[in-house]
């Protein structure tokens, strides 16, 4: 994750960098690509997140239903006197029905997860093979303890100690499910940090005067105006998610943008009312160069 983050910083650091260069066409698809690279990554990323959740998620909710189940049977063995064994097989049998479809849950997780060879895939698998195992270790003592109530000379000692034993807290697996639980909630928020990073941009509109004050132009009079790259500061800029900004009303009638943004990526339409409107056609190749839009009005 921490690597992860790395390269998204440099990437985007990539950008404004080269914000006011001309880019070669081949520079401009190898950034976009390693863009639609990172992407990529980031959506296989983030389903092998959603398997995690769900398949925490299945467990956590099956152990508080276990959980409950088996409570139930364990105030009925620390009742004093004669243990009602017709109630104490009904109760059993319910559990045992819990843990079946349980079990048809966690198979039907299983299928789903059986091409994932990723760190995450292997994770899951190695969780479903514990929890799976937990599930045959219960299996084994309710059998044992349905046995054992058909046997009429069994004690009620003897059941109360099989109950326990069935009812033994799930503390580690818990434990487990709680810690998994976390970590996705963690790594949720990270990914939702990088996808911000990735899908945000900067953008300043103003006049000359405005975008000189604010050191992003230079210039002037006789010399050319020209955004200054190497004095380009986020906090002189409007923040934008450019998966939503695509149509911007300019107040001018004659804006020129200053970056150098690939020419067959947008267009600028002429308003009857004296504004412009900026129309960015292709968003991908829009951004592809600089993550930093300067418009001159």
């Amino acid at each position: 994750m921490k690597s992860k983050k790395i390269i998204l910083s440099s990437v985007l650091g990539l950008f404004v960098a080269f914000g006011m260069m001309s880019c070669h066409n081949g520079k401009a698809d190898k950034m976009q690509a390693t863009i639609d690279s990172l992407s990529t990554s980031d959506s296989l990323h983030q389903e092998d997140i959603r398997q995690m959740a769900d398949f925490v998620n299945v467990m956590s909710v099956g152990l508080d239903s276990i959980s409950a189940q088996e409570g139930l049977i364990k105030q009925m063995g620390s009742r004093e006197g004669q243990m009602d064994k017709t109630q104490m097989r009904a109760q059993l049998q319910s559990l045992a029905e819990l843990l079946r479809k349980q079990r048809a849950r966690i198979n039907q997780l299983e299928a789903e997860v059986a091409g994932n060879n990723s760190a995450y895939g292997q994770r899951i698998k190695k969780l479903i093979a514990y929890y799976k195992s937990q599930l045959d270790e219960k299996d084994k003592q309710i059998a044992d303890l349905q046995q054992q109530l058909n046997d009429k000379n069994v004690s009620i000692a003897k059941l109360n100690e099989s109950v326990n034993n069935l009812t033994t807290s799930n503390t580690q697996l818990q434990s487990t499910v709680a810690s998994q639980s976390k970590s996705i909630d963690q790594q949720k928020t990270t990914i939702a940090q990088q996808d911000e990073s990735l899908h945000t941009a900067f953008v300043a509109i103003g006049s000359s005067k405005e975008l000189k004050a604010k050191g992003i132009i230079k210039g002037g009079f006789l010399a050319k105006k020209k955004v200054d790259v190497s004095s380009l500061q986020p906090g002189s800029f409007s923040k934008i998610d450019i998966r939503n900004y695509n149509d911007i009303r300019l107040n001018s009638s004659n804006p020129k943008i200053m970056t150098q943004m690939p020419s067959d990526s947008y267009s600028i339409e002429k308003n009857a009312n004296g504004t412009s409107t900026l129309h960015i056609k292709d968003v991908a190749t829009f951004w592809s160069v600089s993550k930093y839009l300067v418009v001159k009005l």
